[in-house]
């Protein structure tokens, strides 16, 4: 998401209103992926997580950072202590950011409760999609405070690097491929389901079944995997987000995901490809 910050804060400047970015670091698998970035604009700040009973409550040093501010937006947690703060002294000039329906886990009462009452005290709510944004209507809050975000990244680079690919195979004399390439996009953990991915992919080699499975991504699930590559049915490219991201996309037939689908369904709509995925409750609002 940074090169959608990057574009927002160009945006604002025409208007003279300055943006500061406030973030922490990243933990256990999400940090296993390798995705994340500290770009130089970026304020780090620190996050302190304790267990309250059952729930995890976290609260972050950012009050330093957006307490002279005209106002601030955080993310829609009714277990953030921080948007208590900010509500106590920015009142309405807080903005609340998320999903706001429940998707990557099971509905939560408490956190429902408390994140209706978050959205009722904020000045705006930014949901990620439409299906967000009526279920920020549903818990009351006026048409007129919510703003569907349709969660995205900047796709020009990928788009050009996709057609570059493109181009380039056109000019071959004669097609490579034997057998189909299907591409898996992500984190290779459980919210992304790798083990029921491995375990049909296997099933299908036992029927015979040809195929070849190209993975752009890394996790602390990688391993299971392991067979898979040892046949010569799955290479292994780790993270990227560029040429190698693009040639994947381009060269497969299939993207496959099983698990948690989020921001790949851009990468689908840039590269054209069809997702073979499972009707799973969890995926994430970009489904849509």
């Amino acid at each position: 998401r940074i090169s959608f910050f990057e574009a927002l804060a160009a945006d604002l400047a025409k208007y003279q209103i300055e943006l500061q970015v406030a973030a922490g670091d990243v933990k256990g698998e999400q940090a296993a992926r390798g995705d994340s970035a500290t770009p130089p604009w970026m304020r780090k700040i620190k996050v302190h997580s304790f267990k309250l009973g059952r729930r995890s409550v976290t609260i972050t040093n950012s009050r330093r950072i957006w307490k002279s501010s005209d106002a601030v937006i955080f993310p829609l947690m009714g277990s953030m202590l921080d948007v208590y703060v900010g509500l106590i002294f920015k009142h309405s000039r807080v903005g609340v950011w998320g999903h706001v329906d429940s998707y990557t886990s099971e509905s939560n009462p408490l956190d429902r409760f408390l994140e209706k009452c978050i959205m009722r005290l904020s000045g705006r709510v930014f949901a990620y999609t439409p299906t967000g944004t009526l279920a920020a209507f549903d818990e009351g809050i006026d048409p007129s405070q919510i703003t569907t975000v349709m969660n995205t990244y900047d796709t020009s680079a990928l788009s050009q690097l996709i057609a570059a690919e493109r181009d380039a195979q056109q000019k071959k004399l004669a097609p490579t491929q034997h057998v189909p390439h299907l591409a898996f996009i992500g984190g290779l953990d459980e919210s992304k389901r790798i083990g029921f991915l491995a375990s049909t992919l296997e099933a299908l080699s036992k029927r015979g079944v040809a195929f070849h499975l190209d993975v752009v991504g890394s996790g602390v699930d990688s391993h299971l995997l392991s067979q898979l590559v040892n046949a010569g049915e799955a290479t292994m490219h780790g993270y990227d987000e560029g040429t190698v991201k693009a040639k994947v996309l381009s060269n497969s037939r299939f993207i496959v995901s099983p698990g948690r689908i989020g921001l790949l369904a851009i990468d689908a709509l840039v590269s054209g490809k069809p997702v073979l995925t499972t009707n799973w409750q969890h995926h994430g609002p970009e489904y849509e």
